[in-house]
């Protein structure tokens, strides 16, 4: 396999529900990566990477990512063919880079590799892959659209939920739980997301509110001042913890990752970076006896298909991913959703992620040709 070209594309894509206080719409902003090759039948074929980190960057923060994706893309030209071809094991990468250009980066390349291999990514990456990959609903609807929607995931057999709590009363919030609860014949179950905003007494009385639930966890349910309590948290309410942002607070060998306090490890590709530092923290989950729930930080429908595809090969079997975000961009970029049924993501059989970026939408711009060495 011989590279040849490379090129960096913007997009921007309204948000669905979400209206900023001034009354604009927000966009989602990110970067797709192509790196084309010939194979060794003299066809040509080109991978795709998403960039797309959490808050959507400006247009000056995109300029900064897509100068740190021309100079990877440079370095990934510049690659060993073992190194190009083992996607096994973190590529020689300049120093610095974001942890949302390494991921672009590396899911590029290993899109690429894979639909010269004719093979599905997520196979690629795991012989003991899955095709299949569960996942949560993320309710965000107002009260007088709450069942529609509720309806809706129950008929595509999803029966987890994620809630946002803490900005909302607990009258309200466990109203939705309870509307939830009886729609789903009473075997839904409940992922709460606190967002770091709670103090530890606060924490303690609203998850009192939540035991009559099936509750699984609460997301990062600490202000960070008050992290260190976890364990005390679990001891009071019997509700356990899932780390996502607070996860670079702590080492692996943190005594808090090790107890019962810490139920999941919320894995987002966007935040933490390349295969190498994803694989970690799987491994990590799997020694520890977590689970490993790969969640999405709002990317274009062909960044959801990749994720699905590194969830099926890494994630824990049988865990629900983070994955169903989809509803909430006005377009996915993408040349065909990835289908749910029987509440899981269906991953395309077609080599590589299955699906490519829509990359002559009119929401996408090339931005930058990158002469490859």
């Amino acid at each position: 396999m011989r590279l040849l070209a490379a090129q960096i594309y913007a997009y921007a894509v309204p948000f669905r529900p979400l209206r900023a206080d001034d009354g604009k719409t927000p966009v989602r902003s990110g970067l797709f990566l192509r790196l084309s090759a010939r194979a060794p039948e003299g066809e040509i074929l080109s991978g795709f990477g998403e960039v797309a980190p959490w808050p959507p960057p400006d247009a000056a923060g995109l300029a900064e990512l897509t100068d740190q994706a021309e100079e990877g893309l440079r370095a990934v030209g510049r690659l060993p063919a073992t190194q190009l071809m083992d996607v096994s094991k973190d590529a020689l990468l300049p120093p610095g880079l974001s942890p949302a250009v390494h991921w672009g980066l590396d899911s590029a390349r290993a899109d690429l590799l894979a639909r010269v291999q004719g093979l599905p990514l997520h196979r690629l990456l795991s012989p003991a892959s899955r095709s299949r990959v569960p996942v949560n609903a993320v309710l965000q609807e107002r009260p007088e659209g709450l069942e529609e929607a509720v309806t809706g995931y129950l008929a595509k057999g999803i029966q987890t939920f994620k809630i946002k709590v803490g900005s909302r009363s607990p009258g309200e919030e466990r109203q939705i739980l309870e509307t939830v609860w009886r729609l789903s014949g009473r075997t839904a179950r409940f992922r709460l997301d606190a967002n770091r905003m709670w103090r530890f007494s606060e924490a303690a009385r609203r998850l009192e509110a939540f035991r009559d639930f099936l509750v699984e966890y609460v997301e990062e349910p600490l202000c960070p001042e008050d992290l260190p309590h976890l364990p005390e948290l679990y001891r009071k309410t019997g509700v356990p913890a899932a780390l996502d942002e607070s996860l670079a607070e702590f080492s692996p060998e943190a005594p808090v990752l090790r107890g019962r306090a810490v139920a999941a490890l919320v894995l987002k590709p966007q935040q933490i970076g390349g295969f190498g530092a994803i694989r970690r923290w799987c491994r990590l989950a799997r020694t520890l006896g977590k689970s490993a729930v790969f969640s999405s930080s709002l990317e274009t429908g062909f960044g959801l298909a990749l994720l699905a595809h590194v969830a099926a090969a890494w994630g824990t079997a049988g865990v629900p991913a983070g994955l169903h975000t989809l509803d909430f961009l006005q377009e996915s970029l993408v040349t065909e959703e990835t289908e749910i049924r029987e509440g899981a993501l269906i991953l395309p059989a077609a080599p590589g992620a299955g699906v490519s970026p829509l990359l002559d939408a009119q929401e996408v711009e090339l931005v930058r040709e990158v002469a490859l060495a």
